[in-house]
């Protein structure tokens, strides 16, 4: 009997060994091509089990999928955009009735014609409540276009490397007339949008001059003609807000913050050249591989994220022919989670005011104007009367990293490690915090720190920041006046 037990302990022990080398070299396998996928020519980041369903799979097509109730931010839902009624920089029934134009809600981008800088001012008008005619001539062959509707303006001007575009807003075609060229007409178009895109804001137009900018329906129908779809966040964003895509192919932009905020970086002789310069680095072992005929889909966190323009610049200066940019990026995919809810269309605490009430206040001391913004954003242009307090997150990313709901929670906040000295700031005054944009979160961290600090202290943020304030400087420049670059080495 003690023969056979041995032999039976022998066989368990021998198939107890054997099992877990299997399941060692299993995980080990596994953990291997996650690696290869991640690195690689990835299709998914993580697995497909998260509660949010981007794609319906099947063998011939995959099928994008936004969020229920999710809107487009560019069309049709343009009134989430809109510069606030109360401003009456255009009439109530103006905005009302400024909705897409009829025939271009299912086309690939969205109604927009480009148009120069000094005629894109124009659009402004010369105080506050006026309402500028502006002509925009156009070729009806090209141009997508109802006569009641609206039209994004993208203002272009010309340098050495090709176009470049520091703006767009939203205007509504009043009447069409007859143009003085053949075969085109001229619109007359009235400003009734916010011009969310208008410089010094970090976030870009809706336009770049070698590739073709995508709406979500056009996403929708284009989808299954790429070949691949190219993700140039970080890493750690990629992981944080995946995207779970066949097509999908992880090759990060790497790039510090100083050199994504560079404003001049896009519009150099060479921008490829002028990106390395400042140290920005995209692997080409995947893409230098590529026919230059395949169709490519490039898409970054947000619209404030200039990783997919410099991506986009980097593959037209290769040869690269059909290229497209998702617009709205990985954001689009998740909301609301990485949102603050309507933070675009209301303040649910109060805490915005009108510009003439904010600069009113400031100038007569009635409250502090803190800028957050870096040392070097604020020497290129700022408030004469802000004081300069920048706030340095230590996020890799740079540009909120710390994102959403996440955002207004003070324990997120300070576990970023993030740095801002509340003792300079005075607990007896009014507050106004003042970041780059809308996009810009630092000033929203500041004001849940501030909060948290002193719950009765009146504090508030300028919604769209400095840009906001730079809006009205063109509308009346007697009303807000700015220090810092002149207009000309802008436009």
């Amino acid at each position: 009997m003690s023969f056979f037990a041995g032999q039976k302990s022998k066989i368990f022990f021998i198939t107890f060994v054997t099992l877990i080398l299997l399941a060692l070299t299993s995980a080990i396998t596994w953990w291997i091509a996650m690696q290869f996928k991640t690195n690689g020519d990835s299709h998914s980041l993580i697995s497909s089990t998260h509660p949010i369903t981007q794609i319906v799979s099947s063998s011939s097509r995959e099928e994008i999928q936004f969020p229920a109730g999710s809107p487009d931010p560019l069309m049709p839902y343009d009134f989430f955009w809109m510069w606030r009624g109360e401003n009456r920089l255009s009439s109530e029934k103006g905005i009302a009735e400024s909705n897409p134009s009829a025939g271009c809600q299912k086309s690939f981008g969205w109604p927009s014609v480009q148009i120069p800088m000094d005629q894109f001012n124009r659009a402004f008008g010369a105080k506050p409540g006026e309402i500028a005619e502006l002509p925009v001539e156009v070729n009806p062959d090209e141009i997508c276009f109802t006569v009641g509707y609206g039209i994004w303006l993208v203002g272009v001007q010309p340098t050495t490397a090709g176009l470049f575009s520091p703006d767009a807003i939203w205007s509504r075609i009043v009447r069409a007339e007859k143009a003085t060229v053949e075969r085109k007409i001229k619109l007359i178009t009235q400003f009734v949008g916010t011009p969310i895109y208008h410089w010094p804001s970090r976030v870009l137009p809706p336009f770049h001059p070698q590739a073709k900018i995508l709406n979500r329906e056009g996403l929708r129908q284009l989808f299954s003609d790429f070949d691949y779809v190219v993700d140039v966040r970080t890493n750690e964003m990629q992981k944080k807000w995946f995207l779970n895509w066949k097509k999908h192919v992880s090759i990060p932009y790497i790039a510090s913050s100083d050199s994504l905020v560079d404003y001049k970086a896009d519009r150099t002789d060479n921008r490829k050249a002028r990106h390395t310069e400042l140290g920005d680095q995209w692997s080409d072992e995947i893409w230098k591989k590529w026919s230059p005929e395949k169709k490519i889909l490039i898409i970054g966190q947000n619209p404030t994220d200039p990783r997919p323009f410099r991506a986009l610049t980097w593959l037209a200066e290769s040869g690269f022919k059909n290229l497209y940019w998702f617009y709205e990026g990985a954001d689009a995919f998740f909301q609301p989670f990485n949102e603050v809810p309507n933070w675009n269309t209301y303040s649910p605490f109060g805490w915005t005011d009108h510009i003439p009430n904010i600069q009113q206040q400031i100038v007569s001391d009635q409250a502090v104007l803190i800028d957050v913004r870096s040392a070097e954003e604020f020497q290129r242009i700022r408030h004469p009367k802000s004081i300069n307090k920048p706030y340095k997150e230590m996020s890799t990313d740079g540009f909120a990293n710390l994102r959403g709901l996440e955002a207004l929670d003070v324990f997120h906040i300070l576990k970023s490690k993030d740095t801002f000295d509340l003792s300079q700031i005075p607990q007896d005054k009014k507050i106004y915090l003042m970041g780059a944009d809308r996009y810009d979160w630092r000033a929203i961290k500041i004001f849940v720190r501030l909060k948290h600090r002193s719950p009765q202290q009146d504090v508030r943020v300028i919604r769209d920041g400095l840009a906001e304030f730079g809006l009205w400087q063109r509308i009346d420049r007697n009303l807000i006046k700015l220090d810092g670059a002149k207009s000309d080495e802008v436009h």
